[in-house]
């Protein structure tokens, strides 16, 4: 019973999209995204697309912040 469990989680992990140590490193280093490209295992595609995210939430940030000061200097 207890490995049916274990073996359910696994696959649970598996299906999911999200990996955290990706979007946190696309989310810290501006280059993030190109790094996790040079690691080679079985979370590659999930790590690359958590870093992709990561990094644009991190460009939309900016964006907004950007805009948000140009309109306040423009009153």
């Amino acid at each position: 019973m207890e490995q049916l469990h274990r073996s359910h989680l696994k696959k649970k992990n598996q299906n999911q999209k999200f990996h955290l140590g990706g979007f946190l490193l696309g989310l810290i280093v501006p280059v993030g995204f190109i790094i996790t490209l040079f690691f080679k295992d079985k979370n590659k595609k999930r790590r690359t697309f958590s870093a992709l995210l990561g990094m644009l939430v991190v460009l939309a940030t900016g964006a907004t912040l950007l805009v948000l000061s140009l309109l306040a200097n423009a009153y």
